[in-house]
This record gives structure tokens, C-alpha cells and sequence, in this order.
């Protein structure tokens, strides 16, 4: 059976390793590879074509909500660091607990939906006969982007999502070790 000081330091390090890929996937250019070149995140785009500075210059509303989807799971995940490290010596705070608990739900929550959305929303916008294509110029577009994949970046915010289930796993078996 693990010790107290195993379960907080494990919550920890995996909340660490959950920010540090949620801040990653945030700030990477790479939520949507549309092609070697060119490739479109939620706050960072590498473009080299006008049609990649066409999507940068008129980011569709689902590509904003899931940007502040990112956030508050970052921010979310820095309400659980602090109360964690605020309680570290409180071995019996029920009410700390259960926030923290409920903190990691939330923030695994908004990744989920964040995840989710960006999929569907993303493959139906530059998808084969999405709106990208046929909102540019119709040159290299119609071909060159139905090819279009999920991008490292994609892949970094599923990986927070895991660690963050983690975590919660560990909060949540902490308050039974304390008793």
C-alpha cells in the first residue's frame, strides 16, 4: 500500500507533467498539420501559403472556444498546484480534499470537450469539402488540404488529459491514506 507522501508526490509530479503538456498543446503550432508546410494551432500558426494565413487571419469560433477550453484547464490545473501545495502538510482537510478532486475533474473535463470538439470541428472545416477549402483562393486548396491530419500539439493535450486522470487518482485516494 502506498505511503501518504507516495500519493502527493505522485498527484504532483503528474499534475506537472498535465500542466506543462496543456501549456504545450496551447502554444505549439500544431493542432491541424495541413500539410508539410503549413500547419494551424490555438494560439500559434506556421504558414507559409495564403490559405494557412487565410484560416490565421478569420479563426472560426470553434478554434476560439477550444483555445479557452486550454486555458481554463491550465488555469484549473494551477488552482489544484497551489491548493496541493498550500494543504502538502494537512493530512486530514476533507474540505481541501474534495477540492482538489473536484479541481482535477473539472480541468479533465474542459480537455475532454476541448478534445472532442477540435476533432469533429476541425475535420468537418478542413475535411474533405470544409469550409477552408472553398473559402480561399481555389488553386492549391481543394487538393493539397483534404489531407489535412491532427497535429502534434492534438496529441500533447491528450496526454495532459491522461496524466490529469492520474492525478485525480491520486487525490482522490489521498484523504483514505490520511485516515
Amino acid at each position: 500500500m502506498p505511503t501518504l507522501l507516495q500519493l502527493k508526490i505522485g498527484a504532483l509530479v503528474t499534475l506537472i507533467v498535465a500542466w506543462a503538456f496543456t501549456v504545450a498543446a496551447l502554444f505549439t503550432p500544431a493542432w491541424r498539420n495541413l500539410d508539410s508546410d503549413n500547419s494551424v494551432g490555438l494560439v500559434t500558426y506556421h504558414c507559409s501559403s495564403t490559405a494557412c494565413n487565410s484560416f490565421k487571419n478569420n479563426v472560426p469560433d470553434w478554434s476560439s472556444t477550444c483555445k479557452d477550453l486550454n486555458i481554463a484547464a491550465a488555469v484549473g490545473m494551477t488552482i489544484k498546484l497551489i491548493v496541493s501545495l498550500v494543504t502538502w502538510n494537512k493530512t486530514k482537510s476533507k474540505c481541501m480534499s474534495v477540492l482538489k478532486v473536484l479541481v482535477c475533474l473539472i480541468a479533465i473535463a474542459k480537455l475532454l470537450v476541448l478534445l472532442i470538439l477540435y476533432a469533429i470541428k476541425s475535420d468537418d472545416y478542413f475535411g474533405s469539402g470544409g469550409a477552408f477549402q472553398y473559402s480561399t483562393v481555389a488553386t492549391a486548396t481543394a487538393t493539397s488540404h483534404s489531407g489535412t491530419s491532427l497535429g502534434y500539439s492534438y496529441w500533447f493535450a491528450l496526454v495532459a488529459a491522461v496524466f490529469m486522470v492520474f492525478s485525480t487518482g491520486f487525490s482522490i485516494v489521498e484523504p483514505c491514506i490520511a485516515k
